[in-house]
């Protein structure tokens, strides 16, 4: 209103005019509150903060909302629309094609085979590492984050990084699970080695999955899976002449082999989704929540105590069914993409 001034109704009326919900009896109130809520939960208009302004006022709206020059100067009008979202404390939902699991790593498989195994091996190191650790995150802090810490303390025959040991020398469980947020000090086979001895130490303690099945995160032959890729993605980052004639070829077949493996856990509904909460309460069958996945799936999900409304969350789900019993954890990364 401080930007628009007197045109301010006409203008946003304007934005909606063309919405089937729309006629001109509804209190501009209804109007803003229904033109915000439209726009979080549909993706054609990452700009939509900005659709009853011009590109001059942008700026101004940003001021208004007590936005710095100095963030508004050189930003994108995508970047700004974000900024404008946060302060307005709604939800930034991310739909900008996202791909699942499954499709980003059959992706990289194309590009392996295409010739462009240079570029696919960083591509891969990336995904695998990210893909198994935010498994081991998730399930650490559900509710096994002891079995992990446990794990970290008596390694066995891994090795551990120096970053996680000076972290378990702490004894604090919740520190442990907490370190797996952060980037860059776990290798490929680490995570695997250390994921595969959580998950064989649920089953020894016949863990059960919300599915009802016993909770097996990742099995012995998966394991081997990644440690194959972590071997041949070695011809990548070390000097190894003699690989040279065959390394595209096993890097080929570790990937394909990785894919089978995400979609085995996929099916055993071991994988994370994300969620941006939309709402929360409760219902005939007990407490809910409501939300919008990367993809735009709308879900409405059960758990014992709900997310908060506009955070987004990583979660897994007993069934597809609306309803469905979940564990959840807020999201400590951006989204995927």
């Amino acid at each position: 209103m401080s930007v628009l001034g007197p045109a301010f109704e006409v203008e946003c009326r304007a934005v909606v005019s063309h919405e089937p919900w729309y006629h001109e009896s509804l209190p501009i109130a209804d109007v803003i509150r229904l033109w915000a809520y439209t726009n979080v939960l549909r993706s054609d208009d990452p700009l939509w903060p900005f659709q009853p302004l011009r590109a001059a006022e942008r700026k101004h709206l940003c001021e208004a909302l007590g936005i710095d020059r100095s963030e508004v100067v050189g930003s994108s009008p995508g970047v700004l629309a974000r900024k404008v979202i946060a302060r307005c404390g709604l939800p930034l939902v991310d739909r900008a094609g996202p791909k699942s699991e499954h499709e980003r790593w059959t992706a990289i498989l194309e590009q392996v085979r295409a010739g462009e195994d240079e570029k696919g091996s960083v591509a891969l190191r990336q995904q695998a590492e990210r893909l198994l650790r935010v498994v081991l995150h998730f399930y650490a802090s559900v509710q096994f984050g002891d079995v992990f810490h446990s794990i970290a303390c008596n390694p066995g025959d891994i090795r551990v990084p120096d970053r996680l040991r000076k972290v378990v020398d702490r004894n604090s469980p919740a520190e442990t699970v907490r370190l797996l947020a952060e980037d860059g000090w776990a290798d490929l086979g680490f995570l695997a080695l250390i994921l595969r001895k959580v998950s064989s130490a649920l089953e020894t303690g016949n863990q059960r999955h919300l599915t009802g099945d016993a909770l097996e995160l990742l099995s012995a032959a998966e394991c081997n899976a990644f440690l194959n890729l972590a071997t041949a993605l070695q011809s990548y980052t070390h000097d190894r002449p003699s690989k040279l004639p065959t390394r595209k070829m096993d890097l080929e077949v570790a990937t394909v082999r990785c894919v089978q493996v995400v979609e085995t856990m996929d099916r055993r509904r071991i994988l994370p989704d994300e969620l941006t909460v939309l709402e929360e309460g409760v219902s005939l069958i007990g407490q809910f929540y409501r939300g919008i996945t990367p993809s735009g799936v709308i879900r409405v999900l059960s758990a014992d105590k709900a997310p908060q409304v506009g955070t987004r969350i990583l979660f897994v789900s007993s069934t597809l069914s609306e309803y469905a019993w979940t564990w959840w954890i807020d999201s400590p990364w951006p989204p995927s993409g």
